[in-house]
């Protein structure tokens, strides 16, 4: 049966270090290629992270022939010109840009990054306006 399997990582919050959050995302690919059974749990991985640090754990996991497909998802300023070009030559591998993801899959998400989102003439976060963002994407999405 087709599905998905969601692992997520606890936040630096959470663990208190990088290193701790890195690894916990490392292995989760593991895992989910295959590392640690006799098959993989799917045949396709979706990482969302624009680190560069994933990719020796990326062309690892690739190596499973299982493992037919792998996405890195990300914003588009979240991605070296050298992982990007890795990624690339990587043959089954590709870059998904979170941004346009967002806009297919998700019509009603309301973008609300710190250079999206609406100010005052002071630069304060307008909170009046992100309110009226918030109406209006949740009108529309009702429309629908």
């Amino acid at each position: 049966a087709a599905g998905y399997r969601l692992a997520l990582s606890p936040s630096k919050a959470v663990s208190r270090t990088q290193g701790a959050t890195d690894v916990d995302v490392a292995c989760a690919m593991f895992e989910v290629a295959g590392a640690f059974s006799p098959s993989p749990c799917a045949d396709v991985l979706a990482l969302v992270a624009g680190d560069a640090d994933f990719l020796p754990a990326l062309r690892a996991v690739l190596q499973r022939p299982e493992l037919r497909r792998a996405y890195v998802i990300a914003g588009a300023g979240a991605v070296s010109r050298r992982y990007r070009d890795a990624i690339a030559a990587e043959g089954r591998a590709a870059l998904l840009p979170l941004d346009a993801l967002l806009g297919q899959m998700a019509p009603g998400v309301l973008d609300l990054r710190a250079g999206r989102r609406p100010r005052r003439s002071d630069g304060v976060a307008d909170v009046e306006g992100v309110m009226d963002a918030l109406e209006k994407a949740a009108t529309a999405a009702t429309a629908n």
